[in-house]
């Protein structure tokens, strides 16, 4: 509950208690001591006790559930500001956790294009070695995508 609702819960608590109060002083005057509870002044008493929770519960606002609320609002205003920036193509620089750029670049850049032309074997193969040191065959002469060879 934030501070406006608890200090709505106290006003009401207010509004119940003070008028009950009032009611059980005003009959006990005419016996001269304190009305018990009975049927005449029975839900007088409810409603002072009612009022006297509501302003209870007004000033025990619970901060640690607030704190909570914010913390939890707060992880989840960063997750979306995060998805948007990779949405949008954008890294964020302000990550705690820094990858490395080999890391981040997608591994269709490391492929080498059909386009190029790489080292035939003499067995009906050409070959080519990309940057990151992976080695690619395909088909001499032709234009298919290059398959990367593994031991």
């Amino acid at each position: 509950m934030n501070t406006n609702g608890s200090s709505l819960v106290f006003i009401l608590g207010m509004l119940i208690f003070a008028p009950s109060l009032f009611f059980i002083i005003k009959m006990s005057e005419g016996v001269d001591e304190l009305v018990g509870f009975n049927y005449l002044t029975g839900h007088w008493w409810l409603l002072l006790i009612t009022g006297i929770t509501f302003c209870a519960i007004g000033f025990s606002h619970d901060n640690t559930q607030e704190g909570k609320l914010n913390e939890k609002l707060g992880r989840m205003s960063k997750d979306l500001k995060d998805l948007k920036l990779k949405i949008n193509g954008v890294e964020d620089t302000s990550s705690e956790i820094s990858r490395p750029q080999e890391l981040i670049t997608p591994e269709s850049n490391l492929k080498p294009e059909t386009g190029t032309v790489g080292t035939p074997d003499g067995n009906g193969f050409e070959w080519i070695n990309s940057e990151d040191g992976k080695n690619w065959y395909r088909a001499h002469g032709s234009s298919d995508d290059w398959i990367e060879f593994s031991n």
